[in-house]
């Protein structure tokens, strides 16, 4: 997929090459509730920060959650879903993105088990991330599921 990244040192099981610490420099913090450039009739949408962190390589890879869509989904009751629990974006992409902080107290729902799902893909040689503008990340899970594919995280 060209637009979920794998990046240098990733992969590894040794705890030198595959490490996450807490991002040192960012624009993001936890908590930190945005608007972003989202798809049309998706005004409400917010993105919320969950974890920044920072490969050993210097990638920063900031965990968030969007709220607010309108994504077609075939098994959800409504037969949509408002809700991306858990999704890892590269940091520029995601400055790319946002377009006003709105608060700093954003609340998550079920964020940690998309986290801990990721992070365990990721210490597996695995995990990726987003490489893509937010709205063409929303379009693209929105037609993976569509088409009876499933996303997970």
């Amino acid at each position: 997929m060209k637009w979920l990244k794998r990046l240098p040192g990733w992969g590894s099981r040794s705890p030198k090459t595959a490490s996450l610490v807490p991002a040192r420099h960012s624009l993001f913090r936890a908590g930190q509730v945005w608007r972003y450039r989202c798809r049309v009739g998706e005004d409400a949408s917010r993105v919320i920060v969950g974890k920044v962190e920072e490969t050993n390589s210097g990638h920063v890879v900031v965990h968030v959650q969007l709220s607010g869509l309108s994504v077609r989904n075939p098994d959800a009751p409504s037969g949509r879903s408002s809700l991306v629990r858990h999704l890892p974006i590269a940091a520029e992409q995601l400055a790319a993105s946002v377009v006003e902080l709105v608060s700093a107290g954003g609340m998550l729902v079920g964020f940690d088990e998309g986290y801990n799902a990721w992070r365990g893909a990721y210490e597996a040689g695995r995990g990726g991330i987003f490489t893509l503008p937010l709205a063409e990340i929303v379009e693209s899970m929105e037609q993976a599921i569509a088409g009876g594919g499933r996303t997970s995280g």
